[in-house]
């Protein structure tokens, strides 16, 4: 026998259910990789933040919310990665002097509260991209660059190529020798190619994930 619903009890139940659903579509899943979420609302905090550090007005669009989503797929592949090989990052990064670049850029700590308003973070929010952005970093440096190995002729034609061009356009009059500028020549080269190397290993650890897009959190 069914039991009869008294009409104040439906409109709560209706209201119930109308909330749910709400929330469902506010939140609606972005992309699964293996057993871990990613939401449309992280994607969209994703861009907030970018657009934050870079001073740029938040571009939603559905290209720039693929962007960020591949970025967050990213980060999973690599914190996994981390944790599994146990690579040396530091437990707390400072993200002080990040933190102080930030509100120094917004005008000081009155700007940078207003901003943070505007673009609708908060300063948590801020911190935890930071210190993602600072593990990353020595990641790369343990996980990559040791296996960088440059030869000579490569150097030299990234002098000619590269830096004496750069001198050349900025109008600073005589370039420095090849041998003077060997260790900046040595070091970006190093962060070019272990930067390659990251993108091939992404790559590789895109292969072996089980990725799913959801369209409909990209309209």
């Amino acid at each position: 026998m069914f039991r009869k619903v008294r009409p104040s009890t439906l409109s709560v139940m209706c209201f119930v259910l109308s909330s749910m659903l709400c929330a469902e579509i506010i939140d609606r899943i972005a992309v699964t990789v293996d057993d871990t979420v990613i939401t449309e609302s992280e994607v969209l905090l994703q861009i907030r933040l970018a657009a934050f550090q870079n001073g740029e007005q938040p571009d939603f669009s559905t290209q720039k919310k693929r962007d960020a989503a591949d970025k967050l797929v990213e980060q999973i592949l690599i914190r996994r990665e981390i944790e599994t090989a146990r690579y040396p990052t530091a437990e707390s990064p400072d993200v002080e002097p990040a933190m102080a670049d930030l509100k120094k850029r917004y005008g000081g700590e009155a700007g940078f509260r207003k901003a943070l308003a505007e673009y609708r973070l908060t300063e948590q929010e801020v911190r935890d991209q930071l210190k993602w952005q600072l593990t990353l970093i020595p990641f790369i440096d343990v996980r990559f660059k040791p296996g960088v190995q440059i030869a000579e002729r490569d150097l030299r034609e990234y002098y000619e190529k590269t830096l004496v061009l750069e001198w050349r356009r900025t109008g600073q009059g005589t370039p420095p020798s090849f041998e003077e500028s060997r260790e900046e020549i040595q070091e970006r080269m190093t962060d070019q190619r272990a930067d390659q190397a990251l993108d091939f290993w992404l790559g590789e650890a895109r292969r072996q994930a089980r990725i799913k897009f959801h369209p409909e959190a990209f309209r």
